[in-house]
């Protein structure tokens, strides 16, 4: 289940988040960040890739890199719902790297819901300021990095009918529950 919307600045690995963050109908996000920016689309959704403009389907995932414009919206009009965090660059282009994920690029993963939960958890972490939060952050963050990689792969690696294919994202929801 998606928390509500959380959405907190801060600095640090994790410098923002937010959780199920509802966009309005034709708000577009258009900017340049200095960070890293993950996001996971729980709407169809439009954005700027190295491809050009292209349009992502619930459950994707887009991975903007520092200085590069990241540009999203809604399609036909419609806002987007999505899950989202800013990584500090310096923290996390090791794991960028290990995990050999394109950038720019709309990405199918095997499992958005397992991602979703991971930023939900970082959302929960910053919010609470415990002992340790940086630290578990920076675990997190690295995580999330990794984890992505692998559901990346092992989407690309998947074979099956194209029946199966198409009812793969329902299937994660149910194992889940």
């Amino acid at each position: 289940m998606i928390d509500p919307v959380i959405s907190i600045p801060g600095s640090g690995v994790v410098l923002n988040c937010g959780v199920g963050t509802p966009h309005a109908a034709r708000q577009f996000i258009d900017w340049i960040p200095p960070c890293y920016v993950l996001m996971v689309f729980h709407t169809a959704f439009v954005a700027e890739t190295v491809r050009g403009r292209e349009t992502g389907q619930a459950g994707q995932v887009l991975i903007d890199a520092p200085g590069t414009r990241e540009w999203h919206g809604g399609v036909g009009g419609e806002g987007f719902r999505n899950d989202w965090v800013h990584l500090a660059s310096n923290a996390v282009d090791k794991p960028i790297g290990q995990a050999g994920l394109p950038l720019n690029q709309i990405l199918t993963v095997s499992n958005p819901h397992l991602l979703s939960r991971i930023i939900a958890n970082m959302a929960r972490e910053r919010l609470l300021k415990e002992p340790n939060c940086e630290e578990l952050l920076a675990c997190r963050a690295t995580e999330l990095i990794l984890i992505t990689g692998r559901l990346y792969r092992m989407t690309r690696k998947m074979t099956g009918s194209p029946m199966e294919h198409a009812h793969y994202e329902r299937f994660c929801v149910i194992r889940q529950k």
